[in-house]
């Protein structure tokens, strides 16, 4: 199931916290960009739906902006 996820692999074993963070980063852009396509997909048939979605989206940009801007 991760395989078509769409989000990377991450790394075995021990990481460094920048490098961990990157990857938490990296995952949170890979979620958003599926986000927003599901977003645009239920415009028409699901407005209810697509209001979720604009809510857990902007959730997830918010925690990936936190993330990236730490990481400096």
């Amino acid at each position: 199931m991760a395989v078509g996820s769409g989000i990377g692999v991450t790394p075995e074993g021990w990481v460094d916290d920048a490098a961990a963070v990157s990857t938490l980063v990296d995952a949170l852009g890979a979620v958003i960009t599926r986000m927003r396509e599901r977003i645009a997909a239920t415009e028409e048939p699901d407005p209810v739906t697509q209001d979720i979605f604009i809510t857990i989206t902007a959730d997830l940009e918010k925690h990936h902006w936190m993330f990236q801007a730490a990481n400096g």
